[in-house]
């Protein structure tokens, strides 16, 4: 399910919690009706448009320790995030690489050239490379045809 058609399940969902209260029915009743938990059905008839919840998560933002931006209160009072998402996503960008055959052939002969040897397969790892360790090994390495160490 989409986010938007989620947000719009909730806002009936809430617009008819306020129904259901305004004729007289308990918390438990409207949940019973609603399919959802006592807990969301009060919270439901005690924040029905949740600018509570939202004025809430606000006060339990921090500030991201390099860029100064907001950071994420969800998780609570005291364990806001230490980093913003987008400064996350910067540290993690390497995770996110394509290794392709190619870039590969390139990064372990620009590391032979460097060290004058083939590197480890930790090493390779410790790179963020997902080379097999069936390839790095002594003597040729060839990776799809492509000989990575011309002897």
């Amino acid at each position: 399910m989409s986010e938007s058609r989620d947000r719009e399940t909730a806002r009936i969902r809430r617009q008819r919690a306020l129904e259901l209260r305004s004729q007289g029915l308990l918390v438990r009743e409207i949940a019973a009706a609603l399919g959802v938990a006592k807990s969301t059905a009060n919270q439901y008839v005690a924040d029905p448009d949740g600018a509570k919840l939202k004025a809430r998560k606000q006060r339990y933002r921090g500030r991201c320790a390099d860029c100064g931006a907001s950071t994420d209160g969800s998780d609570g009072p005291g364990r806001a995030a230490k980093r913003c998402a987008k400064c996350v996503a910067i540290e993690h960008q390497h995770e996110t690489r394509q290794w392709t055959p190619e870039r590969i052939v390139t990064e372990l002969q620009a590391w032979a050239r460097q060290l004058g040897r083939a590197p480890t397969a930790l090493e390779a790892a410790a790179r963020g490379m997902r080379v097999p360790l069936s390839i790095v090994d002594k003597g040729s390495v060839r990776v799809r045809g492509f000989s990575l160490f011309p002897t």
